[in-house]
């Protein structure tokens, strides 16, 4: 389903679709997207920027439910939140293994494949995809071959922590350090025996890529039980960020002083 509309630095609509499923290979090719359209809603997706002769509106793909999504303030690469898979194991037929798969932050570029739902990032070398032993593509994409062709995460989190909303912390009126660094609301797990997510993660920047995420706001999870699961995050004309939070049925306001 549809979750997000925004429009982006090169004045086209982005939108997300999610996956129908945990994992399964979808017949509708739409699924499991973003899709990128003209402001007057032509098609504007195909791999070469052509926008007036693109005939289909799918811009990236292989992302199970990447449902927040920003813009770089000095390059204006885009980079998503995705959720992984539930209940996957590291061996074939094997054991729930809580700890994979980890959780992506991927820079969203036209016309490539993010790997679900045949792989994911691999936890001792995050930066490279690994193949989900039980599920495997057919033979016509590459086989167990697929996921060496597919695009890895700029950045991996804790597996099942539910990233949503994103934000960069340009338009705050803090401190220069916060500049290029982007906020991800983690929205929680809800099938691991040990909970991850429940609070806010600054993703710090250096050289314009991701280098390191530390904890920015947290208490929402105390003695593995959530009182709140945070969902969006954005900065408001004041200069504050604004965080949503629907288990709470909170919105709070976060300044610097």
């Amino acid at each position: 389903t549809v979750k997000t509309i925004k429009i982006g630095p090169d004045q086209h609509l982005y939108i997300n679709v999610g996956s129908s499923c945990n994992v399964c290979a979808e017949d509708d090719p739409l699924r499991a997207t973003i899709l990128r359209y003209t402001l007057e809603g032509k098609a504007a997706g195909n791999k070469d920027n052509v926008v007036n002769n693109a005939e289909k509106p799918i811009w990236a793909k292989g992302l199970r439910n990447s449902q927040g999504f920003a813009w770089h303030p000095k390059t204006n690469a885009m980079y998503a939140t995705n959720n992984g898979s539930d209940m996957r194991s590291l061996t074939k037929n094997g054991k729930v293994n809580d700890e994979i798969p980890p959780e992506h932050i991927n820079e969203i570029m036209a016309d490539k494949h993010y790997g679900w739902p045949y792989c994911w990032a691999d936890i001792k070398n995050p930066t490279t995809l690994m193949q989900d032993p039980n599920f495997v593509a057919k033979p016509n994409l590459g086989g167990a071959n697929f996921c060496k062709t597919a695009t890895p995460p700029a950045f991996s989190l804790t597996s099942h922590s539910t990233p949503i909303g994103i934000t960069f912390l340009d338009k705050t009126n803090w401190p220069a350090e916060y500049k290029t660094d982007a906020i991800v609301a983690l929205h929680g797990s809800w099938n691991r025996d040990q909970l991850s997510g429940y609070k806010l993660v600054r993703l710090v920047f250096n050289d314009n890529k991701p280098v390191q995420v530390v904890d920015f706001a947290t208490g929402w999870l105390n003695n593995n039980q959530a009182w709140g699961r945070p969902v969006d995050v954005i900065t408001g004309p004041d200069g504050a960020l604004y965080v949503s939070d629907d288990r709470a049925g909170y919105i709070y306001k976060i300044t610097y002083k």
